[in-house]
């Protein structure tokens, strides 16, 4: 009775996974820099813009906003580095299916003990 369970479409779909958490991080990143670029630019040109003061407020305006969306970018990198290090650690245990056997085999277990435990 040495079945093997097939996992091929669980693998996939969890590589898949993986990969848009990889280009999720590689978005943040590029979110971040661009908006440090266009921030340090404005900066450098506020001379110009100052010209006119109708577009202070939007100047201004246009900062906050680069300002809020570096410091989310910079605050969702570890939290997106957390997410990676879980779905990691779930592709490496459903990478075998002894792992995937184990644990069910542990969570009936539990289910049973619990059971009989409630029944007495």
């Amino acid at each position: 009775m040495d079945e093997k369970i097939d996992l091929s479409g669980l693998t996939k779909i969890l590589d898949n996974l993986k990969e848009r958490t990889l280009r999720n991080k590689d978005y943040y990143k590029f979110v971040i820099g661009l908006s440090t670029g266009a921030l340090l630019i404005s900066v450098t040109f506020i001379d110009k813009f100052s010209l006119l003061p109708a577009y202070k407020p939007l100047t201004v305006i246009g900062w906050i906003c680069l300002i809020i969306s570096i410091i989310t970018g910079v605050w969702l990198l570890p939290k997106h580095d957390s997410l990676e290090t879980q779905w990691n650690g779930i592709i490496d245990l459903l990478s075998k299916a002894e792992n995937v056997l184990y644990g069910i085999e542990q969570d009936v277990n539990k289910l049973i003990t619990r059971f009989i435990i409630s029944t007495f």
